[in-house]
């Protein structure tokens, strides 16, 4: 009988805390939202460029953590998804000048509270032909030969024929 009267004490009393707590038993209402930490979720779309080309973020996708506090002083943590034109999202580290492997760092701001992340990116030298002014030399001779200039470029030379560049 004695442990059925400490069963029931204890029972009574857990249900007076737990009524304290929350007497009118109504939700706990959010008070403030900060952000914690920020990752990338998916890499922009281009990941290679050439030498001088601009960075592009189109595809880039980063998450957002954050910690919720509530009323009854309890917290909750939780993520958004936020793609790179929200307007709160900067890049730094795109000059593109030269070739190799490069480091951009994403610097995402809200409510005042600035997060940063860094993704990586390739940039090769540019495999696009020259176009440079050329002087084709005309050449006449008697007996059909090749020459080369200081270019290196060849010019195949026929008898009584102007000269074709190689």
């Amino acid at each position: 009988m004695k442990n059925f009267l400490k069963i029931g004490l204890f029972l009574t009393l857990a249900f007076i805390i737990a009524s304290c707590e929350n007497p009118t038993n109504e939700k706990p209402t959010l008070i403030d939202t900060t952000l914690e930490a920020i990752t990338i979720k998916t890499n922009p779309t281009k990941t290679t460029y050439q030498v001088n080309e601009e960075f592009d973020p189109t595809g880039l996708v980063i998450t957002a953590t954050y910690t919720e506090t509530y009323s009854n002083a309890s917290t909750k943590i939780t993520t958004k998804d936020v793609t790179y034109n929200n307007g709160n999202m900067t890049f730094s580290g795109t000059d593109f000048s030269t070739a190799g492997t490069k480091t951009i760092t994403v610097t995402y701001s809200e409510k005042g509270t600035t997060k940063t992340v860094t993704l990586q990116v390739t940039v090769n030298q540019d495999e696009t032909p020259r176009t440079e002014n050329v002087i084709i030399t005309y050449a006449f001779v008697d007996n059909p030969d090749e020459y080369e200039n200081d270019d290196g470029f060849i010019l195949y030379c026929r008898s009584k024929a102007t000269a074709l560049l190689g």
